[in-house]
């Protein structure tokens, strides 16, 4: 239990910072999706190859070798990724939000004195 003598500081020029920062791996991933999706499209686009061997390949990455599964396993992984980068895109946006309001506050607060 607290006794009410801790602080809670906040540094609002090091949360912009820290907003602007989460854009860096959100950019990164977002670009290796787009790469992705440019370069192989859908699995059955994909260079592997039509012989045992690719066909093979083909069907475990789709997916299809098991009938359990919807989609295949790299449906699951793109999309783990791409729910990541709006992830990092939210939040971005909210500590940037949260530093405009402490900012906003703190300039409030000292036209009051």
């Amino acid at each position: 239990m607290s006794d009410g003598s801790q602080k809670l500081t906040v540094d609002p020029p090091k949360l912009l910072k820290a907003s602007e920062e989460i854009g860096v791996p959100q950019e990164t991933i977002r670009k290796a999706l787009k790469t992705f999706y440019d370069t192989i499209g859908s699995p059955s686009d994909a260079p592997w190859g039509t012989d045992e061997v690719g066909h093979t390949f083909f069907l475990v990455y789709s997916g299809q070798d098991d009938p359990s599964q919807r989609s295949g396993g790299y449906q699951l992984v793109l999309q783990a990724l791409a729910d990541l980068v709006d992830g990092l895109d939210n939040i971005g946006d909210k500590t940037k939000e949260m530093a405009t309001t402490f900012i906003e506050a703190e300039n409030a607060n000292v036209e009051m004195t």
